[in-house]
């Protein structure tokens, strides 16, 4: 696993750090399976796009300057 990213953020209950981690997948995603863990399921939300996807995104904007970090680094 690589660290991609630290995002620096200020939320109401003071300031946080996000690391941001990329990994390689060993299998098809197709075949990726998650579990269930205290009612919640590892992976919710998770998705799969492409750099060109991003841009058509809601997301956080930690979230965004990782990802955007990401494909500028790597180029897909």
């Amino acid at each position: 696993m690589k660290k991609v990213r630290d995002v620096g953020i200020v939320r109401e209950n003071g300031e946080h750090t996000i690391r941001y981690f990329s990994a390689s997948l060993q299998i098809d995603m197709d075949e990726l399976s998650l579990r269930r863990w205290q009612g919640k399921v590892e992976g919710e939300g998770l998705g799969w796009f492409t750099a060109g996807e991003i841009h058509h995104l809601d997301v956080r904007p930690e979230d965004r300057a990782a990802i955007n970090h990401f494909f500028e680094k790597n180029g897909f």
